[in-house]
């Protein structure tokens, strides 16, 4: 359900998009700047998520020190299948 809403909402932006730069530009060549900046807005978006969402919430790498514990939690986990 969540990926039909995503894809719903894609949908309804790049409409907008391509509205306003077809109102700007008005001709068949506004329709293809609007899909073309589009498209890369969306690539550039679904490329990038994980690094985007992890900068919001500022995450930082882990070494051994820091959490020993969760990395013989991981390999624990990985050895029991």
């Amino acid at each position: 359900m969540n990926e039909l809403k995503t894809i719903i909402l894609l949908g309804i932006l790049t409409a907008i998009l391509v509205g306003i730069v077809y109102g700007i530009i008005g001709d068949e060549t506004g329709l293809y700047i609007g899909l073309t900046i589009a498209a890369v807005i969306n690539f550039s978006l679904w490329y990038y998520c994980d690094r985007l969402a992890l900068s919001i919430y500022q995450a930082q790498p882990l070494n051994r020190r820091q959490k020993k514990n969760h990395f013989s939690y991981g390999r624990k986990a990985l050895s029991t299948g």
